[in-house]
């Protein structure tokens, strides 16, 4: 198709099925692209619409590059982004990272590393502090148990005292086996 024969309808065309197809196809080609797909379709619709060539004297466009009896508009657009995402991706090379696969290898000390929690002001379950009281509850509900019941608990607690936060480590000692 030349460039006289494009009609303003045509490229409308070419616009709507670039920005489907990014629509379609960027999250499976270029993953770690953050802006808007309008932008990126606009992007590859002016590159559609420029004339190039690896030879000096023959640029042609995407458009005027199209022969309808060998293929269809819709089906050389897609053909089309499915190329530009995956070059794009390919020169953008960027790896996101997130934070939770941190978190999941490090803990919570990588969030602190880099200053990404403010300091920790309200108790958690490695800061948690048994009170007296407290203490004094859990061994009278703990005398209330029948000694299958402490056997069992007893146990339980041997497999996997090592696992446990100081603080509760402390507190079951302090709880089964004081008498």
């Amino acid at each position: 198709m030349k460039t006289s024969e494009q009609t303003d309808a045509i490229k409308v065309q070419l616009y709507n099925l670039t920005l489907s197809f990014v629509h379609k196809y960027q999250p499976r080609y270029y993953k770690q692209y953050q802006g808007d797909h309008e932008d990126l379709a606009m992007k590859f619709y002016c590159e559609f619409l420029t004339a190039k060539a690896r030879e000096k004297g023959k640029e042609a466009s995407l458009l005027d590059k199209f022969d309808a009896r060998i293929t269809t508009l819709p089906y050389l657009v897609k053909v089309s982004v499915q190329r530009m995402l995956i070059d794009s991706s390919r020169k953008d090379c960027v790896q996101i990272k997130h934070i939770d696969n941190y978190v999941d290898e490090y803990g919570d000390c990588i969030t602190q590393a880099f200053a990404l929690v403010a300091e920790e002001t309200e108790e958690t379950v490695d800061t948690r502090v048994f009170t007296a009281d407290e203490i004094v509850d859990l061994k009278i509900r703990w005398s209330n148990l029948t000694s299958v019941a402490q056997i069992k608990i007893k146990k339980q607690y041997a497999e996997c005292k090592c696992a446990l936060v100081p603080m509760y480590r402390d507190m079951l000692e302090e709880v089964l086996f004081s008498e």
